[in-house]
């Protein structure tokens, strides 16, 4: 396609400069060409007389899973992650030096990696610290790491629900990786528990019987009640996720 390297050059241009607005009419035409191209979904055969076409089309669909991230569409993201991957596979068994240096992003790759392995250690402290602002290797992780934590805190606090009759506010704020009591108070009023006397109590569980427990040890028998497969099955998801960024 004839203006697929000048729609190459202006995508690449208006996505350096941030403007999203901009690039999603520049993706869908940039789309388009490619598909006339017979290069939107590549194969070896389809590249192998212009490879240059094939890198510029992983340019494109790269630069469109990451608009999609800033833009929080997430359905757009997943087409044009499997897309790249395409691309960057097919350059990969072509072993040109682009594929090469496409395929040496080390941090990328062992950031999710790492992630899950802990969510399967159960190293939840690990998890959350890693995902705090400027911890993860680029800013596109952000909008993963945020879903990541807000589920694994709603599944520690079901968890320390069933476990516990009540628990001092102080210990649900280590618990649930919270910065503030404000915040703690803020969680528990989202979840209709009572807060009273600096501590919050829990709705009956029918399923539970727990016993109160001396403050100091709240915290840690409360992480060693939640190290359960539900956890981990409900956010590896978020990990796997995570990873299509790369």
């Amino acid at each position: 396609m004839s203006d697929l390297p000048t729609l190459h050059t202006k995508l690449i241009s208006s996505f350096t400069a941030r403007s999203h607005s901009t690039s999603l009419p520049l993706l869908s035409t940039a789309k388009l060409a490619l598909l006339k191209s017979s290069v939107l979904v590549p194969t070896q055969a389809t590249i192998s007389t212009n490879p240059q076409l094939l890198s510029q089309a992983r340019d494109i669909l790269e630069i469109g899973a990451l608009t999609s991230i800033y833009l929080s569409d997430t359905e757009s993201f997943s087409r044009d992650a499997a897309g790249f991957h395409t691309a960057l596979e097919v350059l990969n068994s072509e072993g040109s030096g682009d594929a090469e240096k496409g395929w040496q992003w080390g941090d990328f790759v062992r950031y999710p990696v790492t992630l899950e392995r802990w969510l399967m250690e159960g190293s939840y402290d690990k998890v959350w610290e890693a995902t705090r602002k400027g911890k993860t290797p680029a800013e596109e992780f952000d909008v993963f790491t945020k879903i990541l934590v807000q589920t694994l805190r709603s599944e520690i606090a079901t968890s320390a629900q069933r476990a516990y009759p009540s628990l001092p506010i102080s210990n649900a704020k280590n618990l649930l990786f919270l910065d503030t009591e404000k915040e703690v108070l803020q969680f528990a009023r989202e979840r209709d528990w009572d807060i009273r006397d600096g501590r919050i109590y829990f709705p009956p569980d029918e399923e539970y019987d727990g016993a109160d427990i001396p403050d100091t040890a709240s915290v840690t028998a409360a992480k060693s009640a939640i190290h359960s497969g539900t956890i981990i099955e409900n956010t590896i998801g978020y990990a796997n996720e995570l990873e299509q960024i790369v």
